[in-house]
């Protein structure tokens, strides 16, 4: 097999097991007012659930980015695609919110373990003129496997059960474990032309990690994606956790009918929104180095009116193509992931991908969903999910502030 078949295989494969990702990560919230009535439990306590998976997640990502800088990342993988598979299905057999809660935590170590690795073995595949598309392909995952989440969710739940729909959805995975193991795990920096020949002990000798994170805080371009990323990143965590439910409380659908709409406008907006933020990233890139902060940006401030919209309307012919166009432009956002690997240098990619996830979800959907759920609690679920379009222009303004600032020079550790 050739270097550039092999490059391919290896990028299906991570992104078939990407959607797995977030199908598993997202079911949670199409099946949250079955939950609700099961367990008799608060907006509040809903959120927090979304949250139990994601203070997990970004408290152990810093370790495996460390450790995916360090050792064969083929084997953390498929150690974190068993974990959050195994957890998924865990979840269906939980009795109470205690257990629930422990389940989407063990999900978060689980799935934390392949987002800071999996990008950066695809990196070492494809060049910096290719990679802002390979990774919009992987990252297409995130919203058509999210769609597919509420899809399957939805459905599932509504015919069997919300255990049903952990159960069905988990199993999976476990399967994907021994095709991890298969994939050929390239030498760092491979293609760009600074491969590293220091074997990974010379490298955990070499590399102090405390000089790593400062080299990170001072890279300018690396910082401005990590900030306009985390005020999205809280946007989108809430309108994940919430939309569903706002289609089923304050729009009047049927929860089952809410899940397989939103879905499915979902993955056609999401996937040629994807496609085409990748697409035009790279293209842009040609002629300016912060084409991809100027791609996401412009995404997402067109995105944040026509998300008004969908919010405040109660018309179904204004809504639904409301969603769409919102989804579509805020997918823009996905070739920061290609900002952020070409910002740092190969030795230290997974270990400023768990930089990033750490600030992000810290600051961003961990702290949404129960944010919004309490604000929902003290008002409604409509004046608490207006709070959303609000920080998406915030992160749209660190971008745009962060192009116009920053020399966007190379930077070598």
């Amino acid at each position: 097999m050739t270097i550039k078949a092999q490059a391919y295989l290896v990028l299906v494969i991570l992104t078939a097991i990407n959607f797995l990702n977030y199908i598993d990560r997202q079911i949670i919230y199409a099946v949250f007012p079955l939950i609700k009535q099961d367990m008799l439990l608060s907006d509040k306590q809903l959120g927090f659930i979304g949250s139990a998976f994601v203070v997990v997640y970004l408290i152990t990502s810093p370790i495996f980015g460390r450790l995916g800088d360090l050792v064969s990342r083929k084997g953390i993988i498929a150690l974190g695609v068993g974990l959050w598979s195994l957890a998924t299905v865990g979840a269906s057999v939980a009795q109470n919110y205690s257990q629930l809660l422990l389940a989407r935590s063990l999900v978060g170590i689980g799935e934390a373990s392949y987002v800071v690795t999996a990008p950066t073995l695809i990196s070492d595949y494809f060049g910096r003129e290719r990679r802002g598309k390979a990774l919009s392909f992987f990252v297409m995952a995130l919203p058509v496997g999210s769609a597919l989440g509420y899809i399957l969710g939805g459905h599932l739940g509504e015919i069997y059960s919300w255990r049903s729909a952990f159960l069905i959805v988990g199993f999976p995975g476990v399967l994907m474990v021994l095709l991890c193991l298969k994939i050929r795990e390239p030498k760092r920096g491979a293609v760009d032309n600074t491969l590293i020949h220091e074997s990974y002990a010379d490298s955990q000798q070499n590399i102090n990690l405390k000089e790593v994170y400062i080299s990170l805080l001072r890279n300018k371009q690396f910082v401005t994606a990590v900030l306009g990323l985390t005020a999205y990143g809280f946007a989108l965590g809430g309108l994940g956790a919430w939309v569903p439910t706002f289609l089923h409380r304050i729009n009047g659908l049927p929860l089952g009918l809410a899940n397989k709409l939103f879905g499915i406008v979902l993955i056609a907006s999401a996937l040629l929104g994807t496609l085409t933020g990748g697409y035009l990233g790279d293209y842009f890139l040609k002629y300016t180095k912060k084409a991809y902060f100027l791609t996401s940006s412009t995404g997402m401030l067109i995105g944040v009116p026509i998300l008004i919209i969908a919010i405040l309307s109660r018309n179904p012919s204004i809504y639904w193509p409301a969603i769409f166009f919102t989804a579509f432009f805020l997918s823009f956002t996905v070739v920061l992931n290609a900002a952020i690997i070409n910002a740092v240098h190969p030795k230290i990619r997974s270990t400023a991908m768990s930089v990033n996830i750490f600030i992000v979800h810290t600051f961003g959907d961990a702290v949404s969903p129960p944010m919004i759920g309490w604000i929902s609690d003290l008002s409604d679920l409509k004046t608490a999910i207006m709070l959303t379009p609000i920080m998406i222009a915030v992160g749209a303004f660190i971008l745009l502030l962060g192009a116009i600032k920053t020399s966007f020079q190379e930077r070598v550790f």
